[in-house]
């Protein structure tokens, strides 16, 4: 009797062991949070990405200026911009809601290489060609221009700025354009670095620079007059035993 009891205990044990990991998956998928996807119709543009990705959504639209914000979803609600053929090859039917950006930057295009998983959601960097990574830098954004304080949006190519030496971020992009990241476009290949310049200015991303400098700059000047003051002779910069120093921003945005 003893050891049919002690039978009977372990499989109530063993029963409420896996109700620990059977329940919460079924709980989550019909009536949990995961029935906004499943009662969607409308594919991966019928999710309302902020119910689930609160704090991304109140990153984007609390404590910074409009400007960023304005320009996006402008941009999203573009039919010359965003839709089928258009530039970002999507199915979208703008909603006037912040869900349209999120949809613009991660929903795969159509005519992506790309074979899609059950909701089609890509990462479209900051940097991908079709957003701010017109190299050339030629043209600008006068169809996002609704609602930018600053008029005509030029900034949507300032990958092409930046990436010339006579732009003082230069040094700060180019090194990380010839680092390849681990996030695939849906070209089939992956995005450089480049764009995680773009992260650390523009989004509430922390950032640490450790920059190493000369040590010192050697300037020779000759007086020729007093009224003429000085006239430089040399200058040399001391390339040795040089230290690195560090700077950079706090967790905050700067947009």
């Amino acid at each position: 009797m003893g050891k049919n009891t002690n039978i009977k205990m372990l499989l109530l044990i063993a029963v409420f062991i896996l109700g620990i990991y059977v329940l919460p998956s079924a709980v989550a998928k019909y009536t949990g949070s995961h029935t906004w996807e499943l009662n969607e119709t409308g594919g991966v543009t019928g999710l309302q990405c902020g119910k689930c990705h609160t704090y991304i959504k109140n990153e984007i639209t609390n404590g910074v200026t409009d400007d960023a914000m304005n320009a996006h979803s402008n941009a999203s609600a573009n039919s010359s911009y965003v839709g089928v053929g258009m530039l970002i090859n999507i199915t979208n039917t703008p909603t006037g809601s912040t869900d349209d950006v999120c949809w613009m930057c991660h929903v795969q295009e159509l005519d992506a290489t790309l074979s899609g998983g059950h909701t089609k959601v890509v990462i479209r960097a900051c940097t991908d060609s079709d957003c701010h990574g017109d190299t050339d830098g030629t043209g600008s954004c006068t169809i996002f221009a609704a609602g930018f304080s600053g008029g005509a949006n030029t900034s949507c190519n300032v990958t092409g700025r930046i990436n010339s030496t006579t732009d003082a971020h230069w040094n700060f992009y180019r090194p990380l354009t010839a680092l390849t990241s681990s996030i695939g476009n849906e070209d089939g290949g992956n995005y450089d670095m480049g764009f995680m310049a773009c992260i650390g200015c523009h989004t509430h991303t922390g950032l640490d620079l450790n920059i190493t400098r000369p040590v010192k700059l050697s300037l020779s000047l000759n007086l020729t007059s007093v009224t003429a003051g000085f006239n430089a002779t040399s200058l040399n910069v001391n390339y040795t035993n040089m230290s690195s120093t560090a700077g950079g921003k706090e967790f905050g945005s700067v947009w």
